[in-house]
């Protein structure tokens, strides 16, 4: 087996156990599976853990087929040591959990909305993105389209945050009209 098809056939495994954990998780989303079925329609408490569940599945059994069609037909595409082949950023990919990390910590002090805002301008900003006011409007518009979504359509209890960011985003809600 060629070098190619080694690193190929070592790749089968990540997305094999990524696709296994997601179709396993399926059924441990809810301690009580009985609390996933009282919902208003398609909307419930399960809707988003089980959507998130799917996507990654799917990504998974993605990028499981690709690395079977390489192991089965290996091409001459760009390698590592060709010099037109893009670079890996290990500076901005850690940068990038660290953001990811930062997120998961903001959420309980200053809210799920204004973590979120940020996060999103943060990434935009982190992915090369410079245009102010297309940042703002991405980041603007895309967190009352989730927070609209999630607490006022799924109904999803969504942390406000502590002090004044809890005030602030029940003022933020009364704005979205969701509460």
């Amino acid at each position: 087996m060629a070098v190619p098809a080694r690193r190929a056939a070592a790749g089968l495994l990540p997305p094999l156990l990524i696709l296994a954990a997601a179709l396993w998780l399926r059924g441990h989303v809810a301690v009580d599976p009985a609390s996933l079925r009282a919902s208003r329609g398609l909307f419930g408490p399960g809707f988003w853990p089980m959507l998130m569940l799917a996507g990654v599945a799917f990504c998974a059994a993605g990028w499981l087929a690709m690395n079977v069609v390489a192991l089965l037909w290996p091409s001459g595409r760009a390698t590592d040591a060709d010099p037109q082949a893009p670079r890996y950023d290990t500076l901005r990919a850690i940068v990038g959990v660290g953001l990811a990390l930062a997120y998961g910590a903001a959420i309980p002090v200053i809210g799920f909305g204004f973590a979120t805002l940020l996060f999103v301008v943060g990434w935009m900003l982190l992915g090369g993105y410079r245009r102010p006011l297309g940042v703002a409007a991405v980041a603007l518009l895309g967190v009352a389209g989730v927070l609209w979504f999630f607490a006022g359509i799924a109904l999803m209890p969504l942390d406000l945050g502590k002090g004044a960011f809890e005030g602030a985003t029940v003022a933020v809600y009364r704005l979205l009209r969701i509460y």
